[in-house]
């Protein structure tokens, strides 16, 4: 009766059973956000940055399955068809972390680049660990480039949201 109740407990929860090696349970995700100031000789405007990282793994193995990005950046007092580029920057170094799209400008006119799914992000220059970690440890900023400028014209210093960003969390299978 104990081996029953235990294995319908654990498909209650959403998981297939533990021998099953597919089951990936554990993410764990970095919010970051920070307020677009001008920067640069060509400075205007101001704004927000929103950035999400989620990693998810294997419960078993650790092997990682996801590593995804979403973001949200908008921006008032300039023309953001002018917008050629925007960047994660290691804070240190200015080293280029990656580049995110310029997606969704058909929404609002404060709209640079925005997503609501997170997904695959191939803009990746640095390792996903040394990304994550560094922007979670609050080593990061965000730069806006207009007109093919390498000089950004707004800057946010993105801030972790969160403490327990380094923790993996249960969550159901897929």
């Amino acid at each position: 009766m104990r081996v029953v109740t235990i294995l319908l407990v654990l498909l209650a929860g959403g998981c297939a059973l533990p021998l099953d090696g597919s089951c990936i349970d554990e993410r764990r995700s970095l919010s970051l956000e920070g307020v677009l100031q001008p920067a640069g000789a060509a400075a205007i405007g101001n704004g927000t940055a929103f950035l999400g990282l989620i990693e998810a793994r294997n419960y078993r193995t650790k092997h990682t399955s996801e590593e995804n990005f979403y973001w949200a950046v908008r921006a008032s007092g300039f023309d953001r068809s002018t917008v050629s580029a925007v960047h994660v920057h290691e804070r240190e170094t200015g080293r280029l972390l990656f580049q995110i799209p310029i997606e969704n400008t058909n929404g609002p006119a404060d709209v640079i680049t925005l997503i609501f799914s997170p997904r695959p992000h191939n803009g990746l220059v640095a390792q996903w660990s040394v990304v994550y970690e560094l922007l979670g440890s609050g080593s990061g900023y965000l730069d806006v480039h207009a007109g093919g400028s390498s000089e950004p014209v707004l800057r946010a210093n993105l801030s972790p949201q969160f403490a327990n960003w380094r923790d993996f969390v249960h969550s159901s299978c897929d």
